[in-house]
C-alpha cells in the first residue's frame, strides 16, 4: 500500500498543487483504504491458509496496564489543556 500512497499522493501534488500538503495525505490514505476495502471485498471471504484462530488468543490485560494506560490518557490529557 505504500506505493499506492505515494503514487496518488504524488498525483495530488502534480494534478491539484493548491490542495494543502495534510490535506493531500488525508485524502491519499482515504483513498488507499477504499482501494483495499474494494480489492477484499472483489476477492471475497473465505478460509485463509495459514491465518490466526482469533478464538485463541487471550487479549486480557493486566490491572498494572490498564492503571498505566489511565495515568498515561491524565497526562497527556493535562498536557493538552495546558499548552493548547
Amino acid at each position: 500500500m505504500a506505493i499506492e500512497s505515494a503514487v496518488m499522493a504524488l498525483g495530488f501534488q502534480i494534478f491539484w498543487p493548491e490542495l494543502l500538503f495534510i490535506d493531500r495525505v488525508g485524502l491519499a490514505f482515504i483513498l488507499c483504504v477504499l482501494t483495499g476495502m474494494l480489492i477484499s471485498r472483489l476477492q471475497g471471504a473465505g478460509e485463509q491458509l495459514g491465518a490466526i484462530d482469533y478464538e485463541r488468543v487471550d487479549t486480557s490485560t493486566t490491572p498494572g496496564f490498564n492503571l498505566a494506560s489511565v495515568v498515561v490518557d491524565l497526562m497527556l490529557t493535562v498536557l493538552n489543556a495546558v499548552w493548547w
